[in-house]
């Protein structure tokens, strides 16, 4: 007769398999990265053509979103991709 030995999970066993678990569920981060800057674009966009009345103390003025779809900063955008990417 084969005795099985039965053993207890310890708590801490317990949570990092439910940490491994969670985390097998996540999509790939350069995914995760993606959906949050296509997220941010468009916020910006939707939020370009609302006015806030919430005042900037340095300047006196209202606070305004900036257009990240126009055409000056995605030149912009570009610029800073070109000039700062990696260099293999």
């Amino acid at each position: 007769m084969n005795k099985k030995k039965i053993q207890k999970k310890k708590l801490s066993d317990k949570v990092l398999a439910l940490i491994e678990k969670s985390g097998n569920l996540l999509p790939d981060p350069a995914m995760m990265f993606f959906v949050c800057l296509l997220s941010v674009i468009v916020l910006s966009w939707i939020f370009s053509n609302i006015s806030f009345l919430e005042i900037d103390p340095r300047t006196g003025e209202a606070l305004k979103v900036i257009n990240l779809l126009t055409g000056a900063n995605i030149t912009v955008s570009e610029l800073n991709r070109a000039l700062f990417s990696p260099k293999f």
